[in-house]
């Protein structure tokens, strides 16, 4: 399947002020290394699939949907099953634990390569999304975890090296993908049943059977999973559970108090959709555009762009407090300008993968921001609490565009995304102006009072007179 490129909400850590004498050295231990590698390999080889940048390809052309048939009856399903799956998903990991759940949205893999690559017809593929969701649900649960086995000061590191391996899992994935189709790799013995298919990409079909490898691999490496040593953070079910939803619904109100949440959590609400529905329509626009292009290297760009973006805030933290309004401006402008642009040069594939990659980098950056800042500006309750609240919000007001957009084509859809993030460029510039407005008010105010104050000093000082005696 492919993968977004989601960052799961624990990079915060890396962002949090630390006292330098907590530094810990425990991360070096030979034993704690070993512990790491045994977590991360996990999301190496989940995340190890070349056949994610050719999906749509495998659809259309292995599969035999149309593209009216993606964009209407498969595509939505992502986002619909997301939505559906999000409190779901947080009461089984309150229930059965964070281990469960992992090894559930792992078994949800296991599924969706079974069902893409022997099952026919859109309701199967339609199914393979539903599958995909949990699992995307199940990988957030993952990248909480290492809070469960590492200690507070090597949590930062921990996640750093789980990003770092799930990453490069995709990127060589991506890269390995390219090749074999490239050099048009096709064990005959493995496609014994589409010898007559003349409309088979056969070096594409090979892709999934070896994604398919490879995740398996990655349930096994399950089994090797550290086991917890301490409780999980608070989720959104046990706050609801200990405190009454009354409660949490006025500590939500309380949190958007602040200006910080409120700007990047705007952004969340509207920027995290368009991302939910972008991942699942740029290869379709590849595909038209040049049905033989090299996607997998594509890809391979996209990730190392998005890594770059994503450690990016951590560089400029204090640049980000102070002009939050003028940075989602500038980004979310030239995110929408470019999708918008994808629409309309078309004549070289490369100006589809040069838009793709400034989207995929800016909202990489974007997203990791967001969860700094909203981090640094709540408590570790209130910031789950929040995270949970925008993306739910995010995810409905997707479902409502997805199913405004049955019909559409591709580049129909593409330009709809384009207006929601120039949207959210225009509110960030009425905030802006408005804040600008705000303080030169308050710079003449205070100038104008201050004037007044000397003007009343002046006529208060008594002046001298001659007494009547003289």
């Amino acid at each position: 399947m492919k993968e977004r490129i989601s960052f799961a909400e624990p990079l915060l850590e890396v962002f949090e002020e630390r006292d330098n004498s907590q530094t810990s050295q425990k991360i070096n231990n030979p034993v704690t290394k070993i512990t790491l590698i045994r977590l991360c390999a996990i999301g190496f080889f989940i995340n190890f699939s070349p056949a994610d940048n050719y999906l749509t390809k495998f659809l259309r052309e292995n599969k035999g949907l149309t593209e009216q048939e993606l964009n209407d009856d498969i595509w939505p399903w992502s986002t619909y099953s997301t939505l559906c799956l999000f409190i779901p998903m947080a009461v089984i990991a309150e229930t059965l634990g964070y281990r469960m759940t992992i090894f559930i949205g792992l078994i949800c893999r296991e599924g969706l390569r079974i069902i893409l690559i022997y099952c026919e017809g859109v309701g199967w593929m339609a199914s393979t999304q539903v599958a995909y969701a949990a699992a995307m649900a199940a990988n957030t649960v993952y990248f909480s975890y290492a809070f469960m086995i590492f200690d507070e000061v090597d949590f930062h590191v921990a996640i750093s090296w789980m990003h770092g391996s799930y990453y490069i899992g995709y990127t060589l994935g991506s890269i390995l993908g390219s090749l074999i189709v490239d050099f048009d790799v096709t064990p005959a013995i493995w496609f014994s049943n589409n010898q007559n298919n003349q409309n088979s990409n056969r070096s594409v079909e090979f892709l999934f059977y070896l994604s398919w490898i490879f995740t398996s691999i990655g349930l096994l490496c399950f089994f090797i999973l550290p086991k917890a040593k301490r409780s999980p953070p608070p989720s959104v079910v046990s706050l609801i559970k200990n405190n009454g939803f009354r409660n949490v619904l006025n500590d939500v109100k309380s949190s958007y108090d602040n200006k910080q949440v409120r700007i990047w959590s705007f952004w969340w609400i509207i920027g995290y959709g368009c991302f939910a529905i972008y991942v699942n329509y740029y290869q379709n626009q590849f595909l038209n555009i040049d049905p033989n292009g090299s996607f997998g290297y594509v890809g391979a760009f996209f990730s190392f762009f998005c890594v770059f973006g994503s450690a990016l805030p951590s560089l400029i933290t204090e640049l980000l407090f102070k002009h939050s309004g003028i940075i989602l401006l500038i980004t979310s402008a030239v995110m929408g300008i470019g999708v918008w642009m994808s629409t309309i040069f078309q004549s070289s594939i490369y100006y589809s993968y040069t838009f793709a990659t400034i989207f995929m980098g800016f909202y990489a950056f974007q997203y990791s921001a967001a969860t700094a800042i909203i981090g640094k500006c709540l408590p570790n309750a209130r910031y789950a609490l929040i995270n949970s609240t925008n993306s739910l919000l995010a995810l409905l007001i997707a479902t409502i565009v997805q199913v405004c957009c049955k019909g559409l084509t591709t580049d129909q859809v593409l330009l709809i995304i384009a207006i929601e993030l120039i949207f959210i460029a225009f509110v960030m510039s009425c905030y802006y102006l408005y804040d600008i407005f705000f303080s030169l008010s308050f710079f003449f105010k205070r100038k104008y009072k201050n004037q007044s104050n000397i003007f009343d000093k002046h006529n208060s000082v008594i002046m001298p007179t001659r007494s009547p005696s003289n």
